[in-house]
C-alpha cells in the first residue's frame, strides 16, 4: 500500500477510535453527575434519618445503591476509555511516521520526475558539443593556415597566440556567462561570451591577412611613424607599411593622432 493510502487508512482508524471513545467519555460525565446528585439527595435526608424517619432511611439506602451503581459504571467506562485513550495515543505517535513516509514517497515521485530534465540537459550539452566540434573543424584549420601565411614572427606573435587559445577561452566564457545568468557557477572564466572572445580574433585574422593585400576602395596603404602594438593583434615598428581598412575606428584614431599616415597610391609616398 502506498504511503498516501496508508495515511488515509490510519486517519480512518483514529477516527474509529474517537467514535468509540466519545460515548464512554459522555457516559463518565453522566455517571459523575448522577453521583453528585445522589450525594446531595443523601445529604438532604441526613436530618430525617437521624430523627428516626424510616421512610427517609429507606430512600437513603436506595440512593446509596444508585450512587454505588453509578460509581461502578463510571469505573467500567473509565477502564474502557483508558484503553481506547492509550490506543489513540499510540496511533497519534504513529501518525508522524506515516506522514513522514507519505512526504518521502511524494518527494521520491517528484525526484523521479527530474529524469526527463536530466535527459534534456544531456541533449543540450551534446548539441553544444556538436556545434563546437563543427565550428572547430572549420576554425582550427583556417587559423593554422592563416598563421602559416602571416608567419609566426614578433609582429604576429600576440595574434597567433590569441588565435590558438581563443576557441577554448570562448567556450569557457560562454558556459560561465550562460550559467551565471541563472545563478549557477560552473567554472571561472573570462568575462564575455563565445562570440565576444572569438569574434575579435577572427576580425584581427582577417585584417592581418589583408596587411599585404592590394589597395582597393575599402583599404589603403599606411606608413607607421611610431612603433604600434595591439592593432588587429599585431605589432608594427616605425617605418613599416601595411594595408589597413580605411573605415576602421582604430585606424582612423591612429591617423588622427599622427601615428600612421596614408600613402599616396600614385606617388607611393606618405601624404603630407
Amino acid at each position: 500500500m502506498a504511503a498516501k493510502e496508508r495515511k488515509i487508512e490510519h486517519e480512518k482508524y483514529k477516527a474509529s477510535i474517537r467514535t468509540k471513545l466519545q460515548p464512554l467519555e459522555d457516559g463518565i460525565v453522566e455517571q459523575r453527575r448522577i453521583v453528585d446528585t445522589r450525594d446531595r439527595d443523601i445529604s438532604a435526608l441526613a436530618f430525617a434519618v437521624a430523627a428516626g424517619d424510616q421512610s427517609a432511611l429507606k430512600k437513603m439506602k436506595m440512593l446509596r445503591e444508585q450512587k454505588q451503581d453509578a460509581l461502578l459504571l463510571s469505573e467500567t467506562f473509565q477502564k474502557s476509555a483508558g484503553e481506547l485513550r492509550q490506543e489513540l495515543a499510540a496511533a497519534e505517535l504513529k501518525t508522524s511516521d506515516i506522514g513522514k513516509a507519505a512526504v518521502c514517497e511524494s518527494l521520491a515521485v517528484k525526484v523521479s520526475e527530474l529524469n526527463p530534465f536530466a535527459l534534456k540537459v544531456r541533449k543540450a550539452v551534446a548539441e553544444l558539443v556538436r556545434a563546437s566540434e563543427e565550428f572547430g573543424e572549420h576554425f582550427v584549420p583556417l587559423v593554422s593556415e592563416s598563421i602559416a601565411l602571416i608567419g609566426d614572427t614578433e609582429q604576429t606573435r600576440r595574434l597567433t597566440e590569441q588565435a590558438r587559445v581563443c576557441f577554448l577561452r570562448g567556450l569557457r566564457a560562454e558556459l560561465a556567462t550562460s550559467f551565471g545568468a541563472v545563478g549557477l557557477r560552473v567554472l571561472d572564466a573570462p568575462d564575455g561570451n563565445f562570440e565576444q572572445i572569438v569574434g575579435p580574433v577572427i576580425s584581427n585574422l582577417i585584417a592581418a591577412l589583408s596587411i599585404e593585400a592590394p589597395v582597393d576602395e575599402e583599404r589603403a596603404r599606411f606608413h607607421f611613424r611610431e612603433n604600434t602594438s595591439g592593432l588587429f593583434g599585431l605589432a608594427f615598428v616605425a617605418g613599416s607599411e601595411a594595408t589597413l581598412p580605411i573605415r576602421d575606428q582604430k585606424v582612423q584614431q591612429l591617423v588622427a593622432n599622427g601615428v600612421i599616415e596614408k600613402i599616396d597610391a600614385k606617388s607611393g609616398k606618405a601624404a603630407a
